[in-house]
């Protein structure tokens, strides 16, 4: 049963109530490039198969819930003043921006804990540019403080510490008191780590450990046996590979991660990179080519083929010229 709370155009938000009487509600916030605000949101399904009731809040705009007003807050609050249910424990959740706003918005909705797949503390900050097409959206002033965290909230960290994201962690730590800071590490999962952790067989015991009992699950011996299942793995350890000049190892990781999805044109373009740095270019033109056919709007894959093809036209004028 679907009960919409707030529809102010550009956010949205739902309660879900599970068949089965239950004690803690989940409030859950979509990531970035989220569209669809019809939808059940962020984790609703298998958080109300795992019998939660689950309060979704929904943007289709990549402005990091500066559009969740205190007036929202106050609707949502008011609505679980009233709907009569008994709950022990408010616990936000979601992944990316969506993390962000699960510690953002924590402390105003009373939440006893925050879980957080690769936790952002604020994209404005200099050593970050992930994200800087969202900033000229964002209000003036810093993303996040300990102004907004509440008393006594457990946070629930999962981020693989080889990423920018680890930085982002560290930011939490001088703020967030170590007691309450709760860290899961998912190396070479990239961001977010969500896909890794749905590949390695573990995400629906984590995230239910955590809201079930209050600690991450023993699942680390796990993750490491089934982290080759995982494409996202392959592709950050082949990119960690190409840094290293371990161009073999960088190969065969990303020849895994191909032949696991060959329509992915990052992995295309992670390929084209690597070949590039071995002195195929030929190859490696071919690779990015197949990228841009695969993603054509992305410039960025645009201007490296294209950076390859002018690279390679100079070389065989060269060897034409040499002959």
């Amino acid at each position: 049963m679907k009960t919409r709370i707030i529809d102010s155009g550009d956010l949205k938000a739902d309660f879900f109530r599970c068949d089965l009487p239950c004690k803690v509600l989940i409030i859950t916030f979509t990531e970035r490039t989220h569209r669809d605000l019809e939808g059940p949101g962020f984790g609703t399904a298998f958080l109300l198969k795992r019998n939660c009731d689950v309060l979704a809040i929904k943007t289709n705009r990549d402005i990091w819930y500066s559009n969740l007003a205190e007036d929202h807050i106050k609707a949502i609050s008011s609505f679980l003043s009233t709907i009569g249910h008994d709950y022990t424990e408010y616990i936000t959740y979601g992944s990316s921006m969506g993390a962000y706003a699960a510690i953002r918005f924590a402390g105003a909705f009373g939440a006893s804990r925050a879980i957080a797949i690769s936790p952002i503390f604020d994209i404005t900050l200099d050593w970050e540019s992930r994200w800087n097409d969202d900033i000229p959206h964002l209000p003036s002033g810093p993303m996040m403080s300990d102004y907004f965290l509440g008393d006594k909230i457990d946070y629930f960290f999962v981020y693989d510490p080889h990423s920018p994201d680890s930085r982002h962690v560290s930011e939490y730590k001088k703020i967030i008191p170590a007691e309450y800071l709760h860290l899961f590490c998912t190396p070479y999962s990239g961001h977010p780590s969500g896909p890794f952790l749905r590949d390695t067989g573990i995400l629906g015991e984590l995230i239910y450990g955590v809201i079930s009992t209050g600690e991450f699950p023993q699942l680390k011996a796990k993750m490491y046996s089934f982290r080759k299942n995982s494409r996202d793995y392959l592709f950050w350890l082949a990119s960690k590979a190409l840094v290293r000049r371990k161009y073999n190892w960088a190969l065969s990781l990303n020849q895994q991660a191909l032949c696991a999805d060959p329509m992915n044109a990052e992995f295309h373009i992670q390929r084209a990179r690597i070949l590039h740095a071995v002195g195929d270019d030929a190859s490696a033109a071919d690779h990015a080519a197949q990228a841009v056919m695969l993603n054509p709007a992305n410039p960025y894959m645009l201007g490296y083929r294209d950076i390859l093809l002018k690279r390679l036209a100079e070389k065989t004028a060269n060897n034409a010229v040499s002959q």
